[in-house]
């Protein structure tokens, strides 16, 4: 596992709220983050727990973390880059125009 891998792991398992899973999952060795969502979605089907029924999902065994905030750096590149594509596009159109107009 690289190191991207094994820190989505461990916020993966640290998200869990049952301890069990969060001790058993790395003793099974995953190598890659699905390994790791597979393993634990195998465990606890074989709990005996429905994992499929919505209405009786136990919603406490989840812990919600709130989503990173997009940091302003972040956002005035994204704001850049849809600049650029714009930019883009316009230059492809332009060059359009102006080859229908020679042709």
């Amino acid at each position: 596992m690289g190191k991207w891998e094994i820190l989505g792991r461990d916020c993966f398992l640290n998200a869990l709220a049952d301890t069990a899973l969060r001790i058993r999952v790395p003793d099974q060795q995953p190598k890659t983050l699905d390994d790791v969502l597979t393993i634990a979605t195998r465990m606890e089907v074989y709990s005996g727990e429905s994992v499929t029924e919505d209405s009786n999902v136990d919603r406490r065994r989840v812990r919600v973390i709130s989503p990173v905030r997009e940091s302003d750096a972040d956002r005035r590149i994204r704001n850049l880059e849809e600049y650029v594509e714009k930019q883009k596009q316009e230059i492809y159109e332009l060059k359009e125009a102006a080859s229908r107009s020679h042709a």
